[in-house]
């Protein structure tokens, strides 16, 4: 009985592990930036530690722009840098909102935040961290 109960878990666990990668690999080869409205990501920075931890595996969601709130861990895309080939997605935390509506960012580990972050709308933030 026991057997049986470990096989069925390790069935389920190989399932679980294939369906991850066919996500991963689906996002890399199409460069589609979600799955269903799911963004899988790996932090790439110690920007949000001890929170996220670099190379950490997160869970993003598009967003509701209405539910935006202090404290919610979003994603928004960086200024293209000069030497970049592309933007980079930057995951930080809401920490104000000013008057006129637009949010302030910042990383947790950060001592101040970055100069895009303090001036970000709503449409500026593309996702919203669910899991990590």
């Amino acid at each position: 009985m026991r057997k049986n109960r470990l096989i069925i878990f390790n069935y389920i666990y190989i399932i679980a592990i294939l369906i991850l990668a066919s996500i991963f690999i689906t996002t890399w080869l199409t460069k589609t930036p979600s799955i269903f409205g799911f963004r899988p990501m790996f932090v790439m920075s110690e920007s949000m530690e001890p929170v996220i931890e670099k190379y950490q595996f997160i869970l993003a969601v598009t967003v509701d722009k209405n539910e935006l709130k202090v404290g919610d861990i979003v994603g928004i895309k960086a200024p293209k840098d000069e030497n970049a080939l592309t933007t980079k997605l930057v995951v930080h935390r809401i920490i104000g909102i000013n008057e006129d509506g637009t949010f302030i960012l910042k990383g947790d580990a950060n001592p101040s935040s970055l100069y895009y972050e303090t001036n970000v709308t709503a449409e500026e933030i593309l996702y919203k961290v669910i899991c990590y």
